[in-house]
């Protein structure tokens, strides 16, 4: 695939990161000026159009005239902070970072950068770095409620469920978190709780939502995280087992602290979370998050030569991954889905095998289609989701490691979800695990 093409399939989660879609005003920071350019009206002049157009969203304008702004010599830290945004936002990370670390020399107490830097940190798997950059921007904002959030994401990254936990409550007691940021922060504390194993927050976690929102549920009745959490709590045995460490995207989660049956040995399920982790993510060469989280989280949870492994169904949704891929850039469907899981399994192999002997791969649930009339993706995405799980189970096994067929367990008679064993349209219920452990292994 050619590197454009990879961006797109890529589709960093931007989303976490801080977008300035209307940029800085020219009042809200002290401009810098250098005197080597005689006109300033004419410096002026082209930093005024280049602030309009990226105010507008017209972003081809805006990058034309921030290049052309620093080609000319004229330093302005909002300049570079901008024109860092939108290469953040285009995925060009590496290009992003030497951009707001311009505006950051320019202006060490810019707090919009040091945070924007961070976040770009993150995204190129820097993490050590990212926390130094966002713990800056903290340091010179104390009530950075962004900020904030964003370091406790970034210890879910690191694993330090603990320290997350601890921001996150902090975040709380900021006069100027609004509801929707508490919402959030609640939502994540839900989460690290699942991670944890800590059912018995829950109930303290739902009620303080409610207090906020002085509503009977302020949840929607089908939250996946709210929903799961309260099987995983009915499910629970409070026994002590052996520990199985279960790494993937949320799809880990389903089975998180469940006790399941593996070779006729109990054993409990500790998940480790990549959270939004496609089989691409670590399929591409370059360094990003997700493998950088991978490598962190890796490492605490040696306490065991076996593992399981969750990954790939993001890849094979219709609104992402391999099908609108696929069809934007008229690849075929079947050599994507074969670089796919040959780049994920090279990678997983080569990181795993040393350390674990035995390696278990979760398949891909077949797709639960959100209505009656079906149009031709989602006919596209059936051959996908038994396309990618054919291929899958037949490199897992000829690497030597194990397959565990979900997609055998979940499919109807014209490939779609049976809806017998979800616990929502795209996760399993805990309830299947030693249904899948018991019926649908196979090993090479």
């Amino acid at each position: 695939m050619q590197e454009s093409e990879n961006s797109e399939y890529l589709e960093i989660n931007i989303s976490e990161l801080k977008i300035f879609t209307v940029p800085l005003a020219s009042g809200e920071i002290k401009e810098v000026i250098t005197n080597n350019i005689s006109s300033k009206s004419y410096k002026e002049k082209i930093l005024n159009q280049a602030f309009i157009f990226h105010s507008q969203g017209n972003i081809s304008e805006a990058i034309k005239s921030y290049k052309n702004f620093i080609s000319q010599g004229y330093k302005d830290p909002r300049v570079f902070s901008n024109y860092g945004d939108i290469l953040k936002s285009l995925g060009k990370f590496k290009e992003a970072e030497i951009t707001t670390r311009n505006a950051i020399e320019l202006r060490p107490d810019f707090v919009g950068a040091h945070y924007n830097l961070g976040n770009i940190l993150r995204a190129l798997g820097k993490l050590q770095e990212a926390e130094e950059s966002i713990r800056k921007a903290i340091e010179l904002k104390p009530d950075f409620v962004e900020a904030h959030l964003h370091l406790a994401y970034l210890f879910q990254e690191k694993g330090d469920y603990q320290n997350s936990s601890n921001r996150l409550k902090y975040i709380l007691k900021l006069k100027n978190t609004n509801t929707d940021d508490k919402l959030i922060v609640l939502g994540q504390l839900y989460i690290n709780s699942i991670i944890a194993g800590s059912f018995d927050l829950f109930d303290q976690i739902i009620n303080s939502t409610k207090a906020i929102y002085n509503k009977d549920n302020p949840f929607n009745k089908d939250n996946f995280i709210i929903k799961l959490g309260l099987e995983l709590k009915e499910n629970f045995e409070s026994s002590n087992y052996s520990t199985l460490a279960h790494i993937g995207d949320s799809h880990c989660m389903s089975f998180s602290h469940q006790v399941g049956k593996l070779k006729s040995e109990k054993r409990r399920l500790i998940p480790i979370y990549i959270r939004g982790a496609k089989a691409w993510h670590f399929c591409n060469k370059d360094n990003n998050i997700w493998k950088a989280s991978f490598t962190e989280q890796i490492k605490n949870h040696m306490y065991s030569n076996e593992l399981l492994i969750s990954f790939g169904e993001i890849d094979c949704r219709k609104e992402e991954g391999i099908l609108p891929f696929s069809i934007k850039y008229n690849k075929d469907m079947l050599e994507v889905c074969k670089t796919t899981i040959n780049g994920y399994l090279n990678y997983m192999e080569n990181s795993l095998a040393p350390i674990c002997s035995k390696r278990y791969y979760f398949g891909v649930p077949a797709p639960s289609l959100k209505n009656n009339i079906n149009d031709d993706l989602d006919m596209k995405r059936i051959e996908l989701v038994k396309i990618y799980n054919s291929i899958l189970k037949k490199e897992v096994l000829s690497r030597g490691s194990s397959f565990i067929d979900v997609y055998g367990l979940t499919v109807n008679r014209s490939g779609e979800n049976n809806s017998l064993y979800m616990c929502d349209e795209i996760h399993l219920s805990p309830k299947c695990l030693n249904i899948l452990l018991d019926k649908y292994l196979f090993e090479s």
